[in-house]
Order: C-alpha cells, then structure tokens, then sequence
C-alpha cells in the first residue's frame, strides 16, 4: 500500500500530483499496534512511534493523539471514522491554539485491495465542520456519525451540505460557532 502511495504522489498526472513535494504521514493498524509511515517522492519510512505529527501544531495534535491511542481498548472494533475524526479532532485543537495551522486537510484513504480515494475541498471543510459540531454537541452523534460515513464513502458535499445544515442544524447558534462566534 505504501508503495503504491509514493507511485500516486510521484505521478503528475494522477489524482495525488499536487502532493508531489510533499510529506505525507500514511497510519493504520498492523495486527493490534498502530503504525505509521513517512511517505515522499524520495522514501517511504516508518515511525517508531505509535502517533506522529507535522508542522507548528504538532505538539497539541501529539497530546490530543496520545490520548485517543490510550483510550483504544481493541483496535479491531476501531472504524474508518472514527481513526479519521480523530485526525481531524488533533488538527483542530491546534489550529485553536496555533496561527500557523489552518486550511482544510486533503485525507486519502488506503484499503487493502481498494483503489485509494482522497477526501479533499468542499468534502474535507465539510468533514471538519461535522467533528467540530459533533464535539460541541451541536449536533446529535447519529446525524454527524451518518455524515462523516457518507463522507468517507464517496458522498458530495452538494448532497450532503443542504441536509446536514438546512435540515438538521437549523439553529443559528450552531452557524455561528462554525463562523468562530462564541457560543
């Protein structure tokens, strides 16, 4: 899988070529332990740790993580969704305490024997607004829980937005959160 990761980022024309230059930290479960990999055009490496974290935030997403790892009692009954909302929950509190993080997060999902897929624009503001308003019970678990679902499975945001925010969340107070009011 890690492999075929570094041949999309090196591949200019393929659905990873903006990654081309970059670092990518690729994670999963190999039996019980979690393991990570540094993947760019030059190498593919792994990380002796449990978690990792780049960039200016990275000390606050390393706590957030480190706590999320702890809490794993079996890692077999981890879903997608979860693994990945707790990505995004890391990169959010450190962007609240850190300038220097921001941006939406392009998220590519590998499956053994599955074409990779990548959650990225509209999608990934989308995914990153349901975590955010679903760890401030802002909206029910079942809702956003259905949501970042649809998400991962391929879903557009043009589907997805109007019921999720004229439908479910209707309440003022949960937009105004999203545009970063105290509520």
């Amino acid at each position: 899988i890690l492999n075929k990761l570094q041949q999309e980022i090196m591949n200019t024309e393929g659905s990873f070529k903006h990654y081309n230059h970059n670092l990518i930290l690729a994670g999963g479960f190999k039996g019980k332990n979690p393991k990570i990999y540094i993947v760019d055009h030059m190498e593919v490496g792994p990380i002796k740790f449990n978690y990792a974290s780049v960039g200016s935030g990275e000390n606050v997403s390393l706590n957030h993580l480190d706590e999320f790892y702890a809490s794993i009692n079996d890692p077999d009954n981890l879903s997608t969704r979860e693994m990945m909302e707790n990505l995004v929950k890391a990169k959010i509190k450190s962007s609240n305490q850190s300038v220097g993080v921001g941006g939406n997060s392009d998220i590519a999902i590998y499956k053994k024997g599955e074409k990779p897929r990548k959650i990225a624009g509209n999608e990934s503001k989308l995914f990153e607004e349901i975590v955010e308003l679903k760890s401030q019970s802002l909206v029910k678990p079942r809702i956003a829980n259905k949501s970042l679902d649809q998400l991962i499975a391929g879903e557009k945001f043009e589907s997805l937005y109007p019921e999720i925010f004229d439908i479910e969340l209707k309440d003022d107070k949960k937009n105004l959160y999203l545009k970063g009011y105290k509520v």
